[in-house]
């Protein structure tokens, strides 16, 4: 026989599936957040950045590479 929930047991446990708890009740989730955020701004705005070239001047393959890694591996460290 299925047990008969309440109506605050079911909000309770579809929250729990969700996860809607993760956020409601972690406060560092923000500051997480933010960090994800500017990292993945960094690395896209200064490897884009390395693939630019100028009138005269177009990077290697090689560069671009180092430029990548060199971001993560900034990015990385604590």
């Amino acid at each position: 026989m299925i047990p008969i929930l309440s109506k605050f047991d079911l909000k309770e446990g579809v929250k729990q599936i969700v996860g809607v708890s993760d956020i409601t009740e972690n406060r560092n989730i923000w500051r997480m957040l933010i960090a994800e955020f500017l990292g993945t701004f960094f690395l896209v705005a200064i490897g884009i950045g390395s693939t630019t070239g100028w009138t005269d001047y177009s990077p290697t393959l090689t560069q671009i590479a180092f430029t990548f890694g060199l971001v993560v591996a900034t990015l990385a460290q604590q």
